[in-house]
């Protein structure tokens, strides 16, 4: 377990896929709603295709709510990338959304995402589409390795956006108002030393993702932000101090 941050986000610029449905544009892709898909018309291969304007240097790539169930990531300086740079794999967390982040280093131009033909993977509901479809993609140029692992106590909130509606004759309704958000609060045993707090900077800064890095559980990966308005550093005793950071998944 290595957590990391990945963060400075590039600009994805006017992405291209084999195909889209109509209303689900590839262009989608660029925001961060997860409820504002792009959507293939068929589940035979597809591309997704990214051109960063110029060579930048990449150190992850980032997939956010999907049923594919893996993608073939290639990239560098050609218009039709042909490095592999890995396999970049979804995992369902308890929210029962599917997103992975692959981590590589190198100065690309040009990102595919390459789909296999294949079987999508089934809905909570055991439907199995005939489609492809993704929420957001994001593309990182920089990654900071955290000084400490999450200490336990660490918490992952899932929360459903709604509205309760109360009926006169006792039954209520549930209201969804948007797609589930998870708020994940991490504390830290640290050095008098160790700025963690950076991670919670960045995160203010712009999106990131927050990548724990567990090997038997890859979901515990999220894109985020921080939204808090503060940071709290407990003194111990000297050189034993605790931090916890407060993050909002991106949906």
């Amino acid at each position: 377990m290595a957590a990391k941050l990945h963060y400075n986000m590039r600009d994805l610029g006017v992405p291209s896929a084999t195909s889209q449905a109509a209303g689900y544009s590839v262009l989608n892709l660029a925001e961060s709603p997860v409820d504002k898909p792009w959507r293939s018309t068929t589940n035979a291969l597809q591309n997704i295709d990214i051109d960063l304007g110029s060579a930048v240097a990449v150190t992850a790539v980032g997939v956010q709510m999907t049923n594919a169930p893996s993608f073939t990531v290639l990239a560098d300086t050609f218009t039709v990338p042909t490095t592999n740079r890995g396999t970049l794999t979804p995992y369902a967390d308890n929210a029962g959304r599917r997103k992975g982040v692959l981590a590589f280093a190198a100065t690309v131009r040009y990102i595919r995402l390459q789909i296999p033909a294949t079987s999508v993977v089934a809905d909570d509901d055991d439907t199995v589409q005939t489609y492809y479809t993704i929420g957001a993609v994001y593309v990182f140029g920089s990654t900071l390795m955290l000084p400490r692992d999450p200490s336990y106590a660490a918490s992952v909130k899932v929360n459903t956006p709604q509205q309760r509606v109360d009926l006169p004759n006792g039954q209520a309704l549930a209201v969804v108002t948007g797609p589930n958000v998870s708020d994940i609060s991490l504390p830290f045993s640290v050095r008098s030393s160790h700025d963690i707090e950076r991670a919670g900077r960045l995160a203010r800064l712009g999106p990131c993702w927050l990548d724990l890095d567990i090997a038997s559980e890859r979901w515990r990966q999220w894109p985020v932000r921080s939204v808090e308005d503060n940071f709290t550093r407990r003194i111990a005793r000297t050189n034993a101090e605790a931090v916890e950071l407060a993050f909002r998944e991106l949906a």
